[in-house]
């Protein structure tokens, strides 16, 4: 394992090939969890200010992630969540992207809505709540009990910001539109009063009264 980390760090600083760094990338990664703290260590140790990195520095824990997202454990996961806390705009890693591949397993949903509870940057926050948007809506992962009430607590609390609000609305309807649990229904039918997502919640309901009119009809 060591090797392998030390043949991948020494073929970032020697500038080879990206096939051949990605090759060591994702053999590490088909090690799983015991790759996890090697690769954290490379992604979240900052010896420096983020602004002297050089181009080798982002691109040895650019690979990192990758890595880690590959692995899909709970613990990659928790460990990305952290470095998307500590590196939220990071250019080089789409996370909106990449977040569509941790969402593939299911425990996921509930570790990004710790993530989106605990972190105090926007960014993050809107990352994360995309990637639980995404799972519910394409992998169509149920969310823990705790995941819903956070859920619905966002879309009810004016307080909150409003994008995050929406991502959280239609995260709601979309779980509603295969699980068909009218205690979400009436949650979204209790929001179109609101000054600020009322209007999307009324495009909401709209869209489950179509959905169901069409399966009805089918």
């Amino acid at each position: 394992m060591q090797r392998l980390v030390a043949d991948y760090c020494h073929a970032v600083e020697n500038n080879e090939s990206l096939e051949e760094i990605w090759k060591l990338v994702h053999q590490i990664a088909e090690m799983g969890d015991a790759a996890v703290d090697t690769l954290t260590a490379i992604l979240l140790t900052v010896e420096k200010p983020m602004e002297e990195f050089t181009s080798i520095d982002w691109t040895r824990r650019e690979c990192a992630a990758y890595a880690l997202i590959d692995i899909r454990t709970p613990r990659s996961v928790q460990e990305i969540i952290k470095a998307v806390e500590i590196y939220p705009d990071w250019s080089d890693v789409d996370w909106d992207i990449e977040f569509t591949k941790v969402t593939q397993n299911e425990f996921s949903i509930d570790m990004l809505m710790i993530g989106l509870e605990n972190s105090q940057d926007w960014d993050a926050k809107m990352i994360f709540i995309s990637a639980i948007d995404f799972g519910i809506n394409h992998y169509k992962h149920k969310p823990s009990e705790k995941t819903l009430r956070a859920l619905i607590e966002y879309i009810q609390n004016q307080s909150k910001t409003e994008a995050i609000r929406m991502y959280a609305l239609h995260a709601l309807k979309r779980y509603f539109l295969w699980s068909n649990d009218m205690a979400i229904l009436d949650v979204i039918k209790g929001q179109v009063s609101d000054p600020t997502i009322g209007e999307e919640a009324k495009s909401c309901i709209r869209e489950i009264e179509k959905a169901r009119k069409t399966k009805k009809s089918g």
